[in-house]
């Protein structure tokens, strides 16, 4: 029998045999509760803080008052219209840059594609934190180093302010170039050389013309779900607000949440609530738009039997034009704001670049960052916050995956909804949850701790583990788990001896995301991280906050550098394993 024959006559194991049927549903009633704990459980906690006169769990005392002064309040629908408008004009500006520089990397015949690739990447290791605060050493009006420069050069009077709404959008549109280059290339990677071929061939039709005519249309959905992913990016954003936004005062749903909690002498728990209720509603109305746009990116197919994926052959001219296109971004998204960290770091006081600077540079700041209590604890506390979140968000995305996909239980997709649904709610949100259960649960000492920020960051990971496990188990076929089922063995011993081999390289490059975003993480960090229990987000943030510039930029550097060491094994470790298997 052929393998098409095969796979149309197959059926699925038949695990619903007694045996087989009680380890199934005790598998999925300890995903369940897992699940329904770390999800449901916070945003339960927050909707009925919400309604409570306090805007504690602890002392409440149901009322709609708060809803009804936040909806009534001419501020929120000022914050409503700035937080639409930021994450708008930073999804623009993202595509506007990470675009163009995905046509030439994937459709022209630039040269070094695999490094500017690699270089592009390597901006994941620089958190949006140390960006924003890159680029405040570099345009604040009274110390940036941009400002100096201009004013020698130029004259006096000629000063730049980062300390505004468009630098916040613009710092926050250069910080997704590299999402909008990640989702965009295989759009453009398959598409149809032919199209633009014949656009080409056509009288008076110039290469411009043939990308707005042809390109453009061909990956219309494409453009359009990267902009909505961007646009709700951005709403979950809470680093480059807090950092240039604040000192502003131009704030957004996610920085008005934080100081509503942080900056008054009484914290507004009731309306930090309202208002996290209010911005869940936007993310979540976006998050549907952006699933309707994947949807309809399915009628813009464009491979075919005829498929051909050639490149474009551009003049010089174009060719320098996506050079300089290239450069200008890593200047200004990654290579300026990065050194001027770094500089930072080895000086022992703020001090603009000169010779006297230079013959005062030392590791100072390091030897505080480690000798300090604050310091060393953030460091163990990091290391254990990501290995251990990291290491629970993977097993819970193999197991649930492999439930919601091969079980034959009816109420399996419940898993994968509850797993999905972090995905539309911001960090700062979710650690204003914790924060609330936290209390609230007086029989387990988790606030205060660093267990809790654990558990936020094991909800964030959730969706996209399950995602990724998801497909990689949809791409093994049943037919390999046959012959374990006939044998006898229970589904957690298919699962260990079959699937989870297979699935190993997708495993591996799941625990090592989940790492990263652990250590990179601010929004959650900031309010479930105690300033006497920090992480190196938090302890970044506390230095930032209170003017330590040098000793910031050291921790900020040694952050940069712990995530670029782990993506950097991440891709070796990523090579070996499709070597090994052929799978992701």
């Amino acid at each position: 029998m052929s393998r098409a024959a095969r796979l149309a006559a197959w059926s699925p194991p038949d695990w619903s045999t007694p045996g087989f049927g009680r380890s199934w549903r005790a598998l999925f009633v300890i995903l369940f509760v897992i699940l329904l704990l770390l999800v449901a459980v916070p945003l339960g906690g927050l909707l009925i803080s919400s309604v409570s006169r306090s805007g504690t769990l602890s002392r409440f005392a149901f009322t709609l008052g708060t809803y009804q002064e936040v909806l009534s309040d001419a501020r929120t629908f000022g914050l409503l219209g700035t937080s639409i408008a930021f994450a708008a004009a930073s999804a623009v500006i993202a595509l506007l840059v990470g675009a163009p520089i995905a046509w030439f990397v994937e459709r022209s015949d630039l040269g070094r594609k695999d490094l500017i690739r690699a270089v592009i990447f390597a901006q994941v290791a620089v958190p949006p934190l140390v960006l924003a605060m890159g680029w405040v050493l570099l345009a604040s009006p009274k110390i940036g180093m941009l400002n100096a420069a201009l004013g020698a050069t130029v004259g006096p009077g000629v000063v730049l302010n980062v300390y505004s709404f468009p630098a916040m959008v613009a710092i926050q549109g250069l910080s997704l170039v590299p999402l909008v280059f990640v989702m965009l290339s295989p759009a453009l990677r398959n598409m149809d050389a032919s199209y633009e071929e014949a656009a080409l061939a056509t009288r008076g039709t110039g290469l411009i013309r043939a990308i707005w005519h042809v390109s453009l249309p061909l990956v219309r959905p494409a453009l359009l779900a990267v902009a909505l992913y961007a646009f709700i990016a951005s709403l979950l954003s809470f680093d480059i607000p807090a950092v240039i936004g604040i000192p502003a005062n131009v704030f957004v749903f996610s920085s008005e949440i934080f100081f509503s909690i942080q900056r008054y002498a009484v914290p507004r728990y009731a309306y930090a609530s309202v208002l996290s209720m209010v911005t869940l509603v936007v993310v979540l109305a976006t998050g549907l738009a952006y699933l309707r746009a994947l949807g309809n990116a399915r009628q813009f197919a464009t491979l075919t039997g005829k498929y051909r994926a050639r490149t474009l052959h551009l003049g010089r001219g174009a060719n320098a034009i996506g050079r300089a296109w290239l450069i200008g971004y890593l200047l200004l998204g990654l290579v300026l704001p990065v050194a001027m960290v770094v500089w930072t770091s080895f000086i022992p006081f703020f001090a603009q670049l000169g010779g006297d600077a230079l013959g005062r540079l030392t590791l100072q700041n390091y030897a505080d960052v480690f000798a300090t209590p604050r310091g060393a604890l953030a460091l163990q506390n990091t290391a254990l916050n990501s290995v251990v979140a990291a290491t629970v968000v993977t097993a819970l995305a193999g197991l649930v995956a492999w439930v919601v996909i091969r079980s034959p239980l009816r109420g399996r997709r419940t898993l994968d909804v509850l797993a999905l649904l972090p995905l539309v709610v911001p960090g700062v949100i979710l650690g204003l949850s914790l924060q609330y259960a936290a209390i609230a649960m007086t029989f387990l000492p988790l606030y205060g701790t660093i267990w809790v920020l654990t558990l936020g960051h094991v909800t964030l990971g959730l969706p996209f583990a399950t995602r990724n496990a998801n497909s990689a188990i949809s791409q093994i076929h049943p037919e390999l788990e046959e012959a374990a089922q006939a044998s006898g063995r229970s589904p957690l011993d298919v699962f260990r001896t079959i699937t989870l081999p297979l699935i190993a390289p997708t495993l591996v490059f799941v625990w090592l995301w989940t790492l990263v975003h652990s250590i990179r993480d601010l929004s959650t960090s900031v309010l479930l991280a105690p300033p006497a229990n920090p992480v190196l987000a938090s302890l970044l943030w506390q230095l930032w906050d209170y003017g330590s510039l040098t000793v910031g930029a050291a921790v900020g550097t040694l952050l940069m550098a712990a995530v670029f060491l782990i993506a950097l094994a991440a891709l070796r470790i990523l090579g070996r394993s499709r070597a090994a298997t052929g799978l992701l």
